[in-house]
């Protein structure tokens, strides 16, 4: 057929092109470096945003680490998906504490040393009596803690991401740790990172983007501390 009568010679083309790019003129071309990633098992139909609440990331993200879902569910039946790198015993220690009856109607907030059930309350809008019903046995607020997602009308759940303090109650961020540089034109992720000598995939999570993502000039994006030394 016509529309995959092509096939083969693209195959063929791109071989002889991986094996040796610098005869066909992509010899400037630099492999993005390798995906880093843990794996961990979920229950049937998660949703991907507490996953990505689990793990400290985005939605994005968990997207790109997991080309293959099509949807921001997992599939109907216990599934095993890829998390950032490193964050595989956080995400595990989530679902272990979730009720199964709750796991699509409730997010995850970020507590800070301090902070009690009525400073999340007041960030998240949702009263004290209902934060302290869904973390039972849970005095103070410690680590991740569940919130109990807010209802709109019409009885759907509604989805939403809350800001994580990084300090204490009433301190400024610190931005000691972060430097800020600045996108120039034609700029990828990818491509500023490996300017400043970063990480281009660590880089792209810092920001809640891809590698990939095209910038616009002057678009300010975080370096973090380890990458901007």
């Amino acid at each position: 057929p016509r529309e995959t009568r092509n096939y083969v010679p693209n195959i063929l083309a791109t071989i002889l092109i991986a094996n040796s790019p610098h005869q066909y003129g992509f010899g400037h071309v630099r492999p993005a470096p390798p995906l880093r990633y843990d794996r961990v098992r979920v229950p049937a139909s998660t949703n991907l945003s507490l996953i990505a609440q689990a793990a400290d990331t985005t939605v994005q993200y968990v997207r790109y680490l997991n080309p293959h879902l099509r949807t921001n569910m997992t599939p109907p039946e216990p599934y095993v998906i890829n998390v950032p790198a490193g964050k595989a015993n956080e995400v595990v220690a989530v679902f272990r504490r979730i009720p199964a009856s709750r796991l699509n109607d409730t997010n995850l907030a970020r507590s800070v040393q301090g902070e009690t059930w009525q400073t999340i309350s007041n960030r998240t809008g949702i009263p004290v009596e209902d934060l302290m019903a869904a973390n039972p046995g849970m005095s103070q607020p410690t680590g991740k803690v569940f919130v109990p997602a807010a209802q709109v009308p019409g009885g759907r759940v509604q989805a939403t991401s809350y800001s994580r303090p990084t300090g204490s109650p009433g301190s400024t961020a610190a931005t000691s740790n972060v430097t800020i540089v600045k996108a120039q034109s034609g700029d990828t992720v990818a491509k500023l990172a490996q300017r400043h000598g970063a990480d281009p995939v660590e880089v792209a999570k810092y920001n809640g983007l891809l590698p990939n993502s095209v910038l616009g000039a002057g678009r300010e994006i975080r370096l973090p501390a380890a990458a901007s030394n």
